[in-house]
């Protein structure tokens, strides 16, 4: 008598993977409230200057909101997602620099704006993921860990800043914590995948995802499994 197969357990690594994204897309976007007050005496820079900068970052998400559902539905999740989270971690780290310009407000508010832009597929990604990889029994359970994920976020990454901060300067902040989302975007480009394509997941999670009211080939071609 042949034993079933287990039932792979993917779909929690990818969970994984979705909570740091979100932690870090928080992270990334908090570092300028946590190094404003000392960026902003050392460069000079008034409270309508800072208000710009802040306030630009949510015009640009707000616009992008829709393209970035479109890039979303026509490159997949996998793709979008992990080229977003470089991107924005390379912007952050950017922002650290902007002493090194003639004109630092005019290049702290061309970041901003493009950081918004970017972190705005964000949690589209995180919405179609969650149908991609888990049954609708579960969709509650994982929409709960990324939303918690901001918090933490707050909680925890925020704390480890002003720590950088005092310890370092402003500009280690941008530097320290843009560098971790380019090494957990490079992660998330090698190790996501597709559930029709992902190496680990046999047909058992598969056939639990998809009779669980899941859509694991949304945005892909199937294919058969052995």
């Amino acid at each position: 008598m042949t034993t079933p197969l287990k039932r792979s357990n993917v779909r929690y690594g990818i969970l994984l993977f979705l909570f740091l994204a979100t932690v870090f897309n928080y992270a990334d976007r908090a570092t300028l409230s946590v190094v404003a007050p000392i960026m902003s005496k050392e460069l000079g820079f008034d409270p309508e200057a800072m208000g710009l900068a802040f306030s630009v970052f949510g015009i640009s998400y707000v616009i992008m909101q829709i393209p970035g559902g479109w890039l979303l539905d026509k490159y997949g999740s996998r793709l979008v997602y992990g080229c977003a989270l470089i991107g924005w971690s390379i912007v952050t780290m950017f922002q650290g620099t902007i002493y090194l310009f003639a004109s630092p407000l005019i290049v702290l508010v061309i970041l901003r704006l493009m950081m918004g832009a970017i972190e705005a597929p964000a949690f589209p990604a995180n919405s179609r993921l969650s149908v991609q990889w888990f049954p609708n029994k579960e969709r509650g359970f994982v929409t709960s860990v990324y939303q918690a994920a901001q918090y933490i976020s707050l909680g925890i990454i925020t704390p480890l800043m002003t720590i950088i901060l005092h310890n370092l300067s402003w500009h280690y902040v941008f530097y320290y914590i843009g560098a971790i989302g380019v090494v957990l975007g490079i992660f998330w480009l090698v190790k996501v995948r597709d559930p029709s394509y992902h190496p680990k997941i046999n047909q058992q999670e598969l056939d639990y995802i998809r009779e669980g009211g899941g859509e694991p080939e949304l945005g892909t071609k199937k294919r058969s499994r052995n």
